[in-house]
């Protein structure tokens, strides 16, 4: 994986990691060339993008309401926000804060990209729920 994907995969990681301890909008404060170090040791990277890795981390949780508020918008009528899972929500909100912070990026690279992390850790179902949604909300 090259260094940007595994900027993607940690934040993600982070993202989820925050949730489960209660402290997502904690995330402003991270050390992130620290937790930046932790998760490529963790994961045996060699290294990842950290510029990638603290905006993604930062956008969110700057901007954690809106996110949600546009992910739930775009949910079908019969899907309720806390139906996804919290791997699911660190997936969609990490693709969230990397397009806030490179708004340049194309849309369809964001797509592959978290797709592919989503195919790491379900099957096709969710892999085409987050295809699905990220098409809206990018």
């Amino acid at each position: 994986m090259d260094v940007r994907t595994l900027a993607r995969l940690s934040a993600v990681q982070a993202l989820y990691e925050s949730e489960a301890n209660g402290s997502l909008r904690d995330l402003a404060n991270y050390d992130f060339s620290d937790k930046a170090k932790q998760f490529a040791l963790v994961n045996n990277f060699n290294r990842l993008n950290k510029k990638i890795f603290e905006q993604i981390i930062t956008n969110v949780s700057r901007e954690t309401n809106s996110i949600d508020e546009k992910i739930k918008a775009n949910l079908a009528a019969d899907w309720s926000y806390e139906r996804i899972g919290a791997v699911l929500r660190a997936i969609l909100r990490a693709a969230m804060g990397e397009r806030l912070a490179a708004p340049e990026t194309p849309k369809t690279v964001l797509i592959s990209e978290y797709v592919d992390i989503t195919a790491g850790f379900y099957d096709d179902k969710e892999v085409k729920f987050v295809n699905a949604i990220l098409d809206k909300i990018l």
